[in-house]
């Protein structure tokens, strides 16, 4: 099944917005990359001089957007070595939050609007925090607030799960780590590596999305299951909990995300014959890990549903079901793995005959 195949006035809007990620990409891409380097040029001169002072950065999001920032949490500690951390908006309201000097706090909301992230940053920024809003609301409340404001460029999104806002933030938020890490350390050399692979994303986000039959025909062996566990390591254990949200959200399954590793640390127990396992494992620096995992779930009878990449190994020769993604750098490998959840997601939707555009009790602040 294909965008094309299915005609635009009957295709609910998860889907269209699923397959405009590779212009959005490369929207992304063409606004932040120039000459092999990559520039924000929405911090101006006094806007630099902090970011370059920043030796804290919190990321701040609910939902989606938390994950998005989990995402960044990993981007900068590793590229730009930088004291980083994510939390929940809410919950870093909730309590008397630590704000040092010559801290940065980037808050993500696709609207500008998330009452919770506003509080927040709110709250930060009254601390004396310098305040990065990342939004697609350019004239929210949000917006209004921060110091720096970096548009998503992902337009507006109408259906209510999350799909091209959170491949737009986590490419935003690899591209700031790039920008950030050459004030710091990175040698022009290694960013313009970085940068031309990340020229390639929209190209290889249209090669993940030609693989829409073959997860069509994934989805439908599991429309009848009622719960899942999905699994990630580094990188990708924010995928691996953004990939469980989409399952609650748009298929209503009970769907639990995890950090690869830490499953042996007692969900292992939920393992029994026939269990469905997603694995993200990407050939990265934790595949090994990852195989082992699988391996050792596949002898328990589980399920193995393994998410990969080009390269070759094992994984794809034990697992029920593969899923192969185009190589790509370590830190933009979420991107395509991000899309081949929504996708599963939504065929499994659309086979228990789900409306995948309107979930039950869940409501879309829009800007």
């Amino acid at each position: 099944m294909t965008l094309k195949k299915r005609g635009k006035n009957n295709t609910p809007v998860m889907y269209k917005e699923i397959f405009q990620q590779p212009a959005v990409l490369k929207r992304i891409i063409d606004s932040h990359t120039k000459t092999g380097k990559a520039i924000f040029d929405e911090f101006g001169g006094y806007g630099l001089k902090r970011l370059a002072k920043a030796r804290r950065f919190i990321f701040l999001g609910c939902g989606t957007s938390y994950h998005a920032a989990l995402c960044g949490n990993y981007l900068f500690e590793e590229l730009a070595e930088l004291n980083s951390e994510a939390e929940f908006a809410d919950e870093f309201a909730a309590r008397d939050a630590i704000i040092e000097e010559r801290t940065a706090v980037v808050a993500l909301s696709q609207s500008g609007e998330t009452a919770d992230t506003v509080r927040a940053a709110y709250l930060a920024k009254k601390e004396g925090a310098f305040l990065i809003a990342v939004t697609g609301g350019r004239k929210s409340e949000l917006a209004r607030m921060a110091d720096a404001v970096i548009d998503l460029r992902a337009g507006r999104e109408r259906a209510v799960a999350a799909t091209k806002t959170f491949t737009a933030q986590i490419m935003t938020l690899a591209l700031l780590s790039v920008f950030v890490s050459r004030l710091h350390k990175l040698s022009a050399a290694a960013e313009k590596i970085i940068v031309s692979e990340a020229v390639k994303l929209p190209g290889e986000a249209r090669a993940v999305l030609r693989q829409d039959e073959h997860l069509g025909n994934i989805a439908g062996g599991l429309r009848r299951i009622s719960a899942l566990a999905v699994l990630g390591e580094k990188l990708h254990w924010p995928i691996a909990l953004e990939a469980a949200l989409k399952f609650k959200e748009a298929a209503y399954l009970s769907a639990e995300g995890f950090a690869a590793r830490e499953f042996r640390h007692g969900p292992l127990a939920i393992i029994r014959k026939g269990y469905p396992c997603l694995f993200f494992a990407p050939h990265d620096s934790v595949y090994r890990d990852n195989l082992r995992l699988a391996k050792e779930v596949g002898r328990l009878g589980g399920r193995v549903i393994a998410v990969t990449n080009e390269g070759g190994g094992i994984m794809e020769d034990f697992a029920r079901d593969t899923i192969i993604a185009p190589k790509t750098l370590e830190m933009f490998a979420p991107v395509l793995s991000a899309i081949v959840a929504q996708l599963l997601a939504y065929h499994i939707a659309v086979s228990k005959g789900i409306k995948v555009d309107s979930p039950r009790h869940l409501k879309k602040v829009t800007n």
